[in-house]
């Protein structure tokens, strides 16, 4: 019996700290989608990055094309993770628009080199298309399109 309520007490005393650590899979907001995702790759978190995917999801990036989730995994969101890591995104400017189960997220934003590493300086626009589901919002589709710029 002892063995029970010790295992019992223990589940109980981490329960709060493990449910808090797990995001919840769905946003709430098309917005929050992003941002989660965003904030996954800044913190090299694949795991959370791919819940944040639909699983019919189209990524568009320099004229290639991943049309799944897995397929992204597997081929670009390593590259993804690592360039977030090195690199500060400043957002320049942001639109959201929901209609009814879908919505769109426009992104312009500045992405430079953090100090330190190879000299980055570019301008990017962003597309993510997002789908409501049970369960919340997810990207069903990002397209990616960046060009350097001068630094002051």
């Amino acid at each position: 019996m002892s063995r029970i309520y010790t295992w019992v007490c223990c589940f109980v005393a981490l329960m709060p700290g493990w449910a808090a650590a797990q995001p919840a899979v769905g946003a709430a907001t098309p917005i929050e989608a992003v941002q989660r995702f965003h904030e996954a790759l800044k913190s090299s978190d694949p795991e959370t990055a791919i819940l944040q995917l639909a699983p019919d999801l189209v990524v568009f990036e320099t004229g290639f094309a991943e049309a799944h989730p897995r397929a992204y995994a597997d081929n670009n969101l390593a590259l993804d993770l690592a360039f977030a890591v090195v690199t500060d995104r400043r957002i320049v400017e942001q639109v959201e628009r929901v209609e009814d189960k879908i919505a769109w997220v426009l992104t312009r934003s500045e992405l430079t080199s953090k100090p330190g590493t190879d000299p980055i300086a570019l301008r990017q626009t962003e597309t993510m298309i997002l789908r409501q589901y049970a369960d919340g919002w997810k990207i069903a589709h990002i397209h990616w399109s960046a060009h350097p710029f001068e630094r002051d």
